[in-house]
């Protein structure tokens, strides 16, 4: 797992991991970024998210990836 991808559906997934070494997760909601940076990946991206019916991701998890 070497570049974790939070997308759909602005972009297909399936195009995005057809692109490269990508694992295509579902959007981002609170806690997913602080669960994806654990396994040590090289990079997270973020595409799209949920902002309303779930809990949107969390600045200080963001922070915290990137340190």
């Amino acid at each position: 797992m070497t570049f974790i991808v939070f997308v759909g559906p602005t972009l297909d997934p399936k195009e995005v991991a057809d692109a490269g070494d990508f694992t295509c997760l579902p959007p981002v909601s609170q806690g997913d970024v602080y669960r994806a940076a654990r396994n040590r990946p090289r990079a997270i991206g973020i595409i799209d998210g949920y902002f309303s019916g779930a809990p949107s991701v969390w600045h200080k998890e963001i922070l915290w990836a990137i340190s």
